[in-house]
């Protein structure tokens, strides 16, 4: 299962308010290094780093119908 955006930031902001690693893996169902990839990830670059590019969308939607 991939995790939507929304999830995403919900991980961020529960992780913020102090709620633990296998806390989180287990409400999202997800493995815990899942968790730590999204923390490190916002924690190093962002929470725009978890926005999809609109470019890679559309040459991925382009090499598709080819």
């Amino acid at each position: 299962m991939k995790l939507k955006l929304k999830d995403k930031i919900k991980i961020i902001r529960f992780y913020e308010e102090g709620h633990s690693i296998p806390y989180l893996s287990k409400q999202f169902n997800v493995s815990h290094n899942t968790i730590k990839t999204i923390e490190r990830q916002y924690r190093e670059h962002g929470i725009d780093s978890f926005k999809e590019k609109e470019i890679t969308r559309n040459i991925q939607w382009i090499l598709k119908w080819k």
